[in-house]
């Protein structure tokens, strides 16, 4: 009895062994990971905390950061320079390589030729938000040497004091299982959209146990006003440097109301930010755009609005915040004109 259990124990350890192997394989041959280290998305950082940067040259999935440690290709020498500043949102997740819209926005801005070229940096990384902008800034003017910034913020931190810190890179996992992360990624692509939206409603209920006393329907109004008031600290930053911004209004996937059939995508929101109610996202959004707005407005900068002009819907939504590839050509659309009036009421007189 005892032989038999070992030799199934044995040959469980062996087919655990091969799929692990085969996952590590695929990830080489496909990917150009390497086979025995570490293959995680914070090999993409120099280190661990706030004052962490991107490692130049480094990959991970579909994400190649050029010789600044940024997103994308090498600079245009003698061209406009642009950074993007943004989050996840901006760093881009679901569109296809080159499909984000910072990418999508560069060529739109150099169609048909013309006097002018334009380069753009992306600049954005990932869970980054206001503060992260501020704290990070100084080295993001030193790399790129910007003459526009365009500002694509994430709105959702000043849900929670948990999510409005500055931005700390975590620390690469010294033991990995990649075939877990593949079957994991597998499960929850063939899961029935409405079996996961009642496991992660679960799962958010279990993650505010002992803190249902931190559970709110809206956002606080204190917290909205921290976003203004870390917005004009940013916008003080860009303007002491004597750059020209952008403000960019924040899309999401749904419209005025949410439909039976959209409401799968809102649970999933809430799983990110818990402690706000499903129904408090579209007012989140709707009073911290028009903050916005209005500080574009008193400082007399070019808003690219695409919160009222990027559609609504999965054709150009992912999630509920992350853009398909229409989304993002939809968002460079909108980024592009406004680029273009705010380049040509302030021509550029030097080079870089």
């Amino acid at each position: 009895m005892l032989s038999r259990t070992l030799r199934i124990l044995a040959c469980l350890f062996i087919a655990a062994l091969t799929l692990e192997l085969c996952a590590r394989v695929e990830d080489t041959v496909t990917q150009g990971a390497p086979l025995l280290g570490a293959y995680h998305q914070n090999i993409l950082y120099d280190k661990p905390g706030a004052d962490f940067r991107g490692i130049p040259g480094a990959r991970y999935l579909k994400w190649h950061l050029n010789s600044l440690g940024y997103r994308g290709p090498e600079p245009e020498q003698g061209a406009i320079r642009i950074a993007c500043v943004g989050a996840s949102e901006t760093f881009g997740l679901y569109e296809k390589e080159g499909g984000e819209w910072p990418r999508q926005m560069e060529r739109l801005l150099n169609e048909g030729g013309g006097p002018r070229r334009y380069t753009v940096i992306n600049t954005a990384y990932p869970g980054a938000n206001l503060r992260t902008h501020l704290h990070q800034g100084p080295a993001m003017i030193a790399a790129a040497k910007p003459d526009i910034v365009v500002l694509y913020t994430s709105v959702s931190a000043y849900v929670h004091p948990d999510f409005y810190g500055v931005l700390k890179a975590g620390t690469v996992p010294e033991r990995e299982i990649r075939m877990v992360t593949k079957a994991k990624e597998l499960f929850r692509r063939v899961m029935p959209p409405a079996l996961s939206a009642r496991m992660r409603a679960w799962e958010t209920q279990r993650s505010l146990r002992g803190r249902e006393d931190e559970i709110v329907d809206r956002i606080p109004p204190q917290n909205a006003a921290l976003f203004s008031a870390d917005l004009e600290k940013l916008l003080d930053f860009y303007a002491s440097h004597n750059l020209q911004v952008v403000i960019v209004t924040h899309a999401h996937r749904f419209g005025k109301e949410v439909t039976p059939e959209e409401r799968p995508m809102l649970v999933a929101w809430r799983q990110a930010y818990p402690t706000m109610r499903e129904d408090g996202f579209l007012d989140m959004e709707a009073q911290l755009n028009e903050r916005l707005r209005q500080t574009a407005a008193a400082r007399g900068l070019v808003v690219a609005d695409a919160a009222r002009t990027v559609p609504s819907g999965p054709r150009y939504f992912a999630d509920y915040v992350h853009l398909t590839d229409d989304g993002a050509l939809e968002l460079a659309n909108v980024t592009a004109a406004a680029v273009k009036r705010q380049a040509e009421a302030k021509p550029k007189t030097d080079g870089n």
